[in-house]
C-alpha cells in the first residue's frame, strides 16, 4: 500500500487530502478529498513453491543474522536459484501473465461481499519466483483481458500491479508504468543492496516532499509516535488525537515539545 500511495503521488495521481483506513473486506478503504470513498483490495501473485522458498531464506537469513551479531561481521545474503532448467523465450511474460490472472480471478469472486464502495480497486503484489519480466509485453497483454473484465464487472474498477518497486497502473484503462526509481537489474548481492538502500533513500526523498507541502499549505501531518500514539501536528500544536468508528477526530491531549 506505501509503495501504491508513494507512486500515485509522485507521479501527480494522488489528491490531498485523502484518508485511508485499514479494514477487511475489501483491505483499505480510500476517502478522496470530494469524499467520494473507494476500496483497495491487495492480494499477491505466487505459487506454493516460491512462497515455501521464500520462508525457509528467512528462516536461513535470521540464523546468519545472529551468527553475524555474535561475531561482529556482516551476514551474508541468502541467494538460491529461480529454476535449475531456466527459461526459453516469452516463457517468463507467459508464467506471468498466468499468476496475475489467477490472482485477480480469486479476488473477483469475492467482489460481491466487499464493503460498499463507489468502486473497488485492485492492487497486485509481485511475489513470483520468476527472473525480470518485459514489462511492455506484460501489459500489452494484460490491457484487453483485464479490459473485458471490468465490462463484465461494472464494480470492478482499476486494476493495477506493483512489479519490483515499479507501478503498472490501471491496466484495463490508461495502463501506464509508473517507475519508482531508475530500473537497474543488479547482478550482484552488493548491487542488490545498493539498489535497496537507493529505493529506501527514493522513499525518504518523497515523503519529505510530501511533509514540505503540507507545511507550506499550513496542512496537519499524522503519524504513529514511539509509544503507539496517533500523533497530529498542525499550525497549532503537537496533539495526541483518536479517530472515533464513525471517522470524526477526538483530540486526546496536547503534547509539550520535548
Amino acid at each position: 500500500m506505501g509503495l501504491y500511495l508513494l507512486a500515485l503521488g509522485r507521479h501527480g495521481r494522488l489528491e490531498y487530502p485523502a484518508r485511508v483506513e485499514q479494514d477487511e473486506s475489501p483491505d483499505f478503504m480510500f476517502t478522496s478529498p470530494s469524499a467520494k470513498v473507494t476500496g483497495l483490495e491487495v492480494t499477491r501473485a505466487t505459487t506454493e513453491d516460491a512462497q515455501r522458498w521464500l520462508t525457509n531464506a528467512q528462516r536461513e537469513f535470521d540464523r546468519r543474522l545472529a551468527e553475524a551479531r555474535r561475531s561482529g561481521r556482516a551476514a551474508k545474503p541468502v541467494i538460491g536459484m529461480l529454476n535449475q532448467a531456466g527459461w526459453m523465450g516469452d516463457q517468463p511474460e507467459q508464467e506471468w501473465y498466468s499468476l496475475v490472472r489467477l490472482a485477480v480471478e480469486k479476488k473477483l469472486a469475492l467482489l460481491a461481499s466487499y464493503k460498499p464502495a463507489s468502486r473497488h480497486d485492485l492492487l497486485v503484489y509481485d511475489d513470483t519466483d520468476l527472473p525480470a519480466v518485459d514489462r511492455r509485453k506484460v501489459l500489452a497483454r494484460l490491457r484487453p483481458w483485464v479490459l473485458d473484465l471490468r465490462r463484465r464487472a461494472p464494480a470492478l474498477g482499476k486494476v493495477s500491479v506493483i512489479i519490483s518497486l515499479d507501478l503498472l497502473y490501471d491496466i484495463g484503462r490508461t495502463a501506464r508504468i509508473l517507475p519508482y526509481v531508475e530500473p537497474i537489474q543488479p547482478e550482484t548481492a552488493d548491487q542488490a543492496v545498493a539498489l535497496s538502500k537507493s529505493a529506501e533513500q527514493a522513499g525518504q526523498v518523497e515523503v519529505q516532499k510530501a511533509l514540505n507541502l503540507a507545511v507550506a499549505k499550513r496542512q496537519s501531518l499524522y503519524f504513529i509516535d514511539s509509544r503507539g500514539r496517533l500523533v497530529k501536528e498542525s499550525p497549532d500544536g503537537r496533539f495526541e488525537v483518536k479517530i472515533r468508528e464513525d471517522g470524526e477526530e477526538t483530540v486526546v491531549r496536547r503534547i509539550s515539545p520535548e
